[in-house]
């Protein structure tokens, strides 16, 4: 009898050691961020490495995964679910597919019916965030083809090659 009530005492100390309140904390800041990158309105753009001080998009596909980069380039083109689908040029279609997953980065302006070789395009993650998607996606915004933008975000492979996702803001530039 003695033994069980020895027994007893151990699992209900093991019982109680172990419902412990887990810690979300870490969780909750990050959704905090997340929340801050959402809501900003305002995005710096700062500076990095071409001559007016930002990445270009050969510079930032040789950048190691997962460094924030600061990208300047043109938005030559847009894709959805892999880069088979990549366009160039309005619209901003495949077959029956809107192109509002990612844009697509050149150093230098599209034309008509221009290709891009894999290593000449950085593929941007604009479906993280509504907010990105529904202000910087080509099917709804053709106007921004073959605009500068200046563009923050962690470089990580997309489409199973360099690209930007987590997008922290961004800027179009004007024509001037």
């Amino acid at each position: 009898m003695k033994k069980q009530g020895i027994w007893i005492a151990l699992f209900a100390l093991f019982l109680t050691a172990s419902c412990e309140k887990p810690d979300f904390t870490e969780d909750e800041e990050r959704e905090e961020k997340k929340e801050e990158v959402n809501n900003e309105d305002n995005f710096d753009a700062g500076g990095g490495s071409t001559s007016d001080g930002y990445l270009s998009v050969a510079e930032a596909i040789q950048v190691d995964d997962e460094e924030t980069v600061i990208v300047k380039a043109y938005i030559v083109g847009a894709t959805t679910r892999t880069m088979k689908y990549a366009t160039y040029s309005p619209p901003f279609v495949y077959g029956k597919y809107e192109l509002k997953a990612a844009i697509l980065l050149g150093d230098t302006p599209a034309t008509e019916d221009m290709e891009f070789y894999d290593d000449e395009v950085l593929p941007v993650c604009i479906n993280e965030y509504k907010r990105y998607q529904n202000d910087l996606n080509l099917y709804d915004h053709p106007e921004y083809w073959n605009k500068q933008i200046i563009i923050m975000g962690k470089r990580k492979p997309y489409y199973n090659r360099p690209g930007l996702k987590s997008i922290m803001g961004y800027e179009i530039l004007d024509d001037n």
